[in-house]
């Protein structure tokens, strides 16, 4: 029975330092979109895929940002 309540202990244990040392790592951005996107222009060369990602992006930077 100690045994089992050992390995069990132990594996709360690991868990619990596990979990501090990945939150530990964590770093938060304190800035926001519009400081840190800068509006990107697409060439006629570029895949319709990245045309259609950067316009959506640009949509987003122009919605949120153009007030300020």
């Amino acid at each position: 029975m100690q045994t089992v309540l050992r390995k069990a202990s132990k594996l709360v244990g690991l868990t619990l330092i596990t979990l501090l040392c990945v939150t530990g790592c964590k770093t938060v951005s304190l800035n926001n979109f519009c400081d840190l996107y800068t509006p990107v222009y697409s060439k006629q060369t570029d895949r319709q895929e990245l045309r259609d990602n950067i316009n959506a992006n640009n949509a987003v930077y122009l919605e949120l940002c153009e007030e300020q």
